[in-house]
């Protein structure tokens, strides 16, 4: 019960955030060590709302952390390293997580948003193969889970997604680059012939 609520409060700073930029969350998938919030407008995401939208989601872990590290409430203790690891877990720079939304913005300004993606992507899915693996290797020492490999499971097919997701974007992008020149030069032939 405390992961459950945890993890949705994790996923609250992200709708809050999300519904001020106008951004609505269509479903979203748990896991062990957090959530994938799937929303819409998908070319919005880039810059300052993906930013904050990421973002939002660690803080507000930080926030409950912090606010049962200095509490007397039962279970504090382990309200506060739950909340604490999930802050840090998704900062890891790869995607799905928001670690990886947030490392994004700061590579695509010294490459293309595309080449920033695919880095990312390869990330997420080397974090899942080094998640089973190390849950193979509590197996091993008679350490019975399976909640790293359930969180590797969504972390690799969301890192497929979004590897779908980008090639939405880049196609989105060349069109609408597209449409702006064409209205450009119509614009452009307008003013000609008025001029005449």
């Amino acid at each position: 019960m405390i992961i459950f609520i945890s993890v949705l409060i994790h996923e609250l700073g992200h709708g809050i955030v999300a519904k001020k930029l106008g951004i609505k969350i269509f479903e979203v998938q748990f896991f062990p060590f957090g959530a994938i919030a799937i929303m819409e407008n998908i070319t919005k995401y880039g810059g300052l709302e993906e930013l904050l939208i990421a973002i939002s989601g660690p803080l507000m872990s930080l926030f409950v952390a912090l606010v049962f590290f200095y509490s007397k409430v039962p279970d504090n203790d382990l309200i506060f390293k739950y909340n604490f690891a999930l802050f840090a877990f998704n900062l890891i720079p790869a995607l799905p997580l928001d670690g990886g939304r947030i490392m994004r913005n700061i590579i695509v300004m010294r490459t293309s948003y595309k080449k920033a993606t695919k880095i990312l992507i390869n990330s997420g899915k080397l974090l899942a193969i080094g998640l089973i693996l190390f849950n193979i290797y509590l197996i091993i020492n008679n350490v019975i889970t399976v909640a790293y490999m359930i969180t590797a499971i969504f972390i690799f097919f969301g890192a497929l997604k979004e590897e779908k997701n980008c090639s939405y974007v880049y196609l989105f992008n060349r069109n609408n680059k597209k449409e702006k020149m064409l209205k450009k030069r119509k614009c452009k032939k307008r003013s000609l012939v008025c001029s005449r």
